[in-house]
């Protein structure tokens, strides 16, 4: 339970033991920025703040501009805060795999190989991040991968940061629905959940766990009457595709999330076209969603405006740590950067402050010199410990620098092995053993195409010493399968 302070807002934290976090969930749609902002300790989440403003038209800069003054007049402290940006389903493409694995690191590895097959866009184009729907006896693992074009990511970080906000974190709108549906419903088997806004409307099926599927419809509160037979078709179309495709279990039942009580009699509508049951939940005051009090909703909201189920369902999730994140490799390069300067010049200052304690300590008596140099030495060993750490950061930085200047190169050898690959064979597996070094692991049904790779790639100019370490056999349930090693060396043209 939590406690109420005398000004109203909730007591989380009043145990010492516990410090609160206070997390920012900020979504930029080309009319609205939407900042919903919540309270959390280790038991439970109070919702502190709900913004939406009106950005139809402008620029990024004036955007952050809006933002600053948000900040400012409301005292959301959003530098203090763990700062989500979300990134809505009209941006988002979602690719399923299936992969003999059921380690984390070797799904990541297969993922990068097999993507390219799946993509509309170039690699270096995108942004991805997976995560894994189930996995079966078999040892192979279903995995769903959430892919956003990388300009759309950086557009959002970069209005953060020129309001001096830095994001922790981007993730997709649909996940933040299935959080609210967490939050509300009862979770239990598949269900399909429906978050009707002013506009658009997104449409998901999930479990009690993980979103299955999920679309974004141009139907909202506007037309809900109107057209309502455009809306079932959007839904059939959906539920439709999710079965085709097998994703899961049927869908046993209908949750409908709006802000606005009068979508009750399209709820009876749906009632009466579908055989599964179907529940109104109302975003806004609902009683599963603690409030601070007294809390004031953006007017926009209140009249039906666009949806904030997403950023609520994300703002009040217990953790996002083990969820999707779409935050590319270099903001992250330049963030931890950006930590190790600050690090650095603290431990300058104090080093200067040291430096003069150290001439005061001169001048005193013998005992207080003694006292204070016991204190100085305690303080340079804390301080060596921390430029040690400084140290580790910048050499992990300058080994990225160096994966990325020999990009080019790799890409130039990894294209010749694909081009050798026979389409009967799946690679698992990578590794780099020098700087002239390779071995690849992969399965195959037929062993005559391993040998077949094996030779093709003895016969090709840019390969040497090409050895097959080994070949297991496995039996699974689709056959007896093939597993192999083989290494060779680059010659020096190809030097990785």
């Amino acid at each position: 339970m939590t406690k109420s302070t005398p000004d109203g807002r909730s007591g989380l934290g009043t145990d010492n033991s516990m410090k609160d976090q206070t997390r920012s969930i900020i979504e930029i749609t080309p009319q609205y920025l939407k900042l919903v902002q919540s309270v959390h300790d280790e038991r439970s989440a109070v919702l502190t703040h709900c913004g939406l403003l009106d950005i139809s038209g402008l620029s990024d800069e004036a955007i952050a501009k809006k933002l600053i003054a948000l900040d400012k007049t409301k005292k959301l402290q959003l530098k203090k805060s763990e700062v989500v940006g979300v990134v809505s389903r009209q941006n988002v493409i979602l690719r399923y795999l299936n992969l003999p694995s059921q380690n984390r690191q070797e799904l990541s590895q297969m993922v990068e190989l097999q993507i390219d097959n799946h993509l509309p866009y170039a690699r270096e184009d995108v942004v991805l991040d997976f995560m894994v729907l189930n996995t079966g006896a078999d040892g192979y693992s279903k995995v769903l991968i959430v892919i956003v074009l990388k300009d759309i990511v950086l557009r959002l970080v970069k209005i953060l940061e020129l309001a001096k906000v830095p994001v922790d974190r981007v993730t997709m709108s649909s996940l933040g629905i299935l959080d609210w549906y967490k939050m509300v419903g009862k979770c239990a088997g598949v269900a399909v959940l429906l978050d009707i806004g002013q506009q658009e409307s997104e449409i998901c099926i999930c479990d009690e766990n993980h979103l299955l599927t999920s679309r974004q419809v141009p139907l909202g509160l506007h037309m809900i009457e109107s057209q309502s037979s455009e809306f079932i078709k959007q839904i059939d179309l959906t539920v439709g595709s999710y079965n085709k495709e097998k994703l899961g279990p049927f869908a046993e039942r209908m949750e409908v999330f709006s802000s606005k009580e009068e979508i009750h009699s399209f709820c009876d509508h749906l009632s009466k076209e579908y055989t599964m049951s179907v529940e109104y939940k109302r975003t806004l005051g609902n009683p599963s969603m603690p409030l601070v009090k007294p809390f004031i909703w953006p007017e926009g909201v209140l009249s039906g405006g666009p949806s904030v189920t997403s950023v609520m369902g994300l703002s009040c999730a217990h953790s996002l740590k083990e969820g999707i994140n779409l935050v590319p490799t270099q903001v992250k390069d330049a963030q931890d950067h950006r930590k190790e300067r600050v690090l650095l010049i603290r431990l300058g200052v104090i080093g200067l402050a040291t430096l003069l304690t150290v001439t005061l300590a001169l001048n005193l008596g013998a005992m207080q010199r003694r006292s204070y140099l016991n204190g100085l030495e305690k303080q340079l060993k804390e301080v060596k410990a921390k430029v040690s750490q400084s140290e580790k950061k910048t050499a992990r930085v300058n080994q990225l620098k160096s994966a990325v200047q020999n990009r080019l190169v790799f890409i130039d050898v990894m294209d010749e092995i694909y081009t050798l690959l026979p389409k009967g064979i799946s690679l698992v597996a990578i590794t780099i053993s020098d700087g002239h070094g390779l071995s690849l692991q992969g399965v195959s049904f037929h062993g005559e195409e391993i040998n077949r790779f094996q030779k093709a790639l003895v016969d090709s100019a840019r390969f040497s010493n090409v050895n097959l370490d080994y070949v297991n056999k496995r039996t699974t349930q689709e056959g007896e399968v093939n597993y192999f090693k083989i290494t060779f060396q680059v010659k020096a043209a190809g030097s990785l």
